[in-house]
């Protein structure tokens, strides 16, 4: 699983494999320390859309051990902040929302539904009357 700021790193141990010996996750010049019997790590506090190398080893020793590298983008930072909606329509009808961080305007068309009729029970609906 990844997101914008975080990934879940997961991995197996061989059926026969049963130590206590931590692990070490490194990335990006950092470096976490894991249980040895757990077998899964959710990242957090990452920067979105960022290249990222994860290197799983055995804490004890890199040589010979286990060592296992993933490598992830986190995703895009959509939106860093609520669009905001110009108040009345453009000439054209339009609804327009602006993007923040300086993107385009963009155009949003819209359709209007009537109001609810209001009936008397046992009215023709043809002569309801609209709110």
């Amino acid at each position: 699983m990844i997101t914008k700021t975080s990934v879940l790193l997961s991995w197996e141990f061989p059926d026969n494999y049963n130590s206590p010996t931590p692990y070490k996750i490194q990335y990006n010049g950092l470096t976490l320390d894991v249980d040895g019997r757990t077998t899964k790590k959710l990242i957090t506090h990452l920067r979105p859309h960022t290249f990222y190398n994860f290197v799983l080893t055995n804490r004890g020793s890199s040589l010979g051990g286990l060592q296992q590298t993933v490598t992830a983008w986190t995703a895009f930072n959509l939106l860093s902040s609520k669009p905001s909606v110009a108040p009345k329509p453009d000439p054209e009808g339009f609804i327009v929302v602006y993007l923040p961080d300086g993107q385009s305007p963009v155009p949003v068309q819209y359709a209007t539904r009537p109001p609810p009729a209001r009936c008397v029970p046992g009215q023709a609906p043809e002569l309801c009357a609209h709110l």
